[in-house]
């Protein structure tokens, strides 16, 4: 009996652990505003080298899933991450804390952007 309530306990414990690292939430857009957040955000035109991440602390993970059909480009802590393409899936990491990102279509239509205390794995369903 012992050894049955510790199997279940153990498999309780692992489904509450990894139901705590994927988090899945849905972002709905808004129209572009000319005077918000985005406005200052711009494209990179030249390499930047990223410094080197500090490998004591731990890893917040966003997995951008692109539910629109339109080119998305993202930014992290102000930071320009790349672009997804429609009806695609693209992820980063960052370090734990507090993080905050943008999200616009490529032709300024749309954008999305939120921020938090940002630990473990995110699955953002972008769409419009």
């Amino acid at each position: 009996m012992k050894k049955l309530l510790s199997i279940a306990f153990l498999a309780i414990a692992l489904t509450a652990s990894f139901s705590a690292f994927s988090q899945s939430q849905p972002v709905t857009a808004k129209k572009f505003n000319k005077s918000g957040v985005g406005a200052k955000l711009t494209l990179p035109t030249a390499d930047v080298v990223a410094p080197k991440p500090d490998p004591k602390r731990g890893l917040c993970c966003l997995n951008f899933d692109n539910w629109t059909g339109y080119t998305l480009y993202v930014w992290v802590d102000d930071v320009y991450r790349g672009t997804v393409a429609p009806w695609d899936e693209d992820g980063i990491c960052v370090q734990d804390g507090w993080t905050s990102y943008y999200v616009r279509t490529a032709g300024y239509t749309y954008e999305w952007e939120a921020e938090g205390q940002c630990s473990g794995d995110y699955d953002l369903k972008i769409e419009d």
